[in-house]
């Protein structure tokens, strides 16, 4: 008997649900995330912008890359803000050329997460 109530309270504390209250949920930011914006010069098209977006995704510590042709601007939002010198490295890598926007472009949209 005492087997079977060991294998049901490890088969609980083992079960995903478990550790629900543990982990942040997926809609919530994370408090040291960091918003940076770049002007992008030498884009011809919004395939380009789609390109970037590609490429800075691909950087571990990004969580959201935001590139149009229109504005030639791209906000990332880095869950990790030492991953900026490897996001920007991935536009440049590219062939385009970045300057830092004014904060005021990072700040147009917030992030609801």
């Amino acid at each position: 008997m005492h087997i079977r109530r060991a294998f049901a309270v490890l088969a609980l504390a083992s079960s995903p649900l478990a550790a629900c209250g543990d982990a942040p949920s997926a809609g919530m930011a994370r408090a040291d995330a960091v918003k940076v914006a770049y002007s992008v010069e030498g884009m011809h098209c919004d395939g380009c912008a789609g390109a970037i977006v590609a490429e800075v995704q691909e950087v571990k510590g990004v969580r959201t890359v935001e590139c149009t042709f229109a504005s030639r601007q791209a906000v990332i939002t880095l869950d990790d803000p030492s991953a900026r010198p490897e996001a920007e490295r991935a536009i440049t890598r590219l062939g385009y050329r970045i300057a830092p926007a004014p904060a005021a472009a990072a700040a147009q949209e917030p992030d609801s997460r």
